[in-house]
């Protein structure tokens, strides 16, 4: 891949039971604008490090996950706080002590910009779940949201760099719409995100 900036944008039209049964087929996403191989074939290497990580989620394996990041990495806040490689990763291990299993996550890529032959940005959506203990009781946590990461290619491959423009965020326990950031009240009245302008 020469050293031009290259867009690549997904079609995202698809259904989130779509895209699942296309990557249970191990068929590719459809694109918009076709790619060229060599960019073909690192958007596949990217793919399958997000798979890995996925299996680390649901196996609980923190060192699984932390492989698959830049010694640098950090990311940028919706508060505009932003946290360095040791944050992140008591952030990730406070993930685990929260949560219990089945834990699942999925990450779907929406547009990639390569801005070198080394750096890609991409827009992600993630979704997962988890069970939490609630108000007394187990209860399902779902969420998701969509961010911005910066892949860079290494020595051992592409690894997350940066995550920014965390946006859009979802959260329901045990199907019920809960307000981002907000402790879960089970009598708390139905939430309605406002409807964007």
């Amino acid at each position: 891949m020469d050293s031009k900036r290259v867009e690549v944008r997904f079609e995202t039209a698809l259904s989130d039971d779509e895209l699942r049964d296309r990557r249970c087929h191990g068929r590719p996403l459809f694109l918009v604008d076709q790619p060229d191989r060599s960019v073909q074939r690192e958007l596949r290497e990217i793919e399958a490090n997000y798979r890995a990580m996925e299996r680390g989620f649901a196996t609980g394996d923190t060192l699984a996950i932390l492989s698959y990041r830049t010694p640098e990495f950090s990311a940028e806040l919706p508060n505009g706080e932003r946290q360095g490689p040791e944050e992140m990763a008591r952030m990730l291990g406070g993930f685990f002590r929260l949560n219990h299993p089945p834990i699942t996550a999925r990450t779907t890529i929406r547009d990639a910009d390569f801005v070198s032959p080394d750096t890609v940005r991409l827009t992600v959506f993630q979704k997962a779940s988890r069970y939490q203990d609630l108000a007394g009781r187990r209860r399902r946590v779902d969420h998701d949201v969509t961010q911005r990461e910066t892949w860079v290619r290494t020595p051992a491959g592409w690894r997350i760099h940066f995550v920014d423009q965390v946006r859009d965020p979802h959260r329901w326990v045990d199907g019920k719409p809960i307000e981002p950031g907000k402790p879960y009240d089970p009598n708390a009245p139905l939430y309605k995100p406002p409807k964007k302008k």
